[in-house]
């Protein structure tokens, strides 16, 4: 039987994000491991690692970037990594 913490269903978000201000880093970092399918990086803050966990929680039930946003990112990464400016 899975978790009813990591049910993916919209209306369980509001509960699953009010239990992470009383998680501990160690469940927070397992949530990371199920939600990511990896482990947490070594040395993170317990605000960064409780942010990602949310944002993740809230990707899954809701879906993600919309594939514009998506492209978007990935160009004005690109252009940064060279140097050049991009035009949005």
């Amino acid at each position: 039987m899975q978790d009813e913490r990591f049910s993916r269903s919209p209306e369980t978000i509001p509960l699953r994000l009010a239990s992470l201000r009383s998680s501990s880093i160690a469940e927070l970092k397992q949530q990371w491991r199920v939600l990511f399918n990896s482990e947490p990086p070594h040395r993170v803050s317990r605000e960064l690692l409780t942010r990602a966990v949310a944002y993740r929680i809230q990707e899954q039930a809701r879906g993600g970037l919309k594939p514009s946003t998506r492209r978007l990112l990935l160009r004005l990464g690109n252009d940064a990594r060279r140097g050049t400016t991009a035009e949005i």
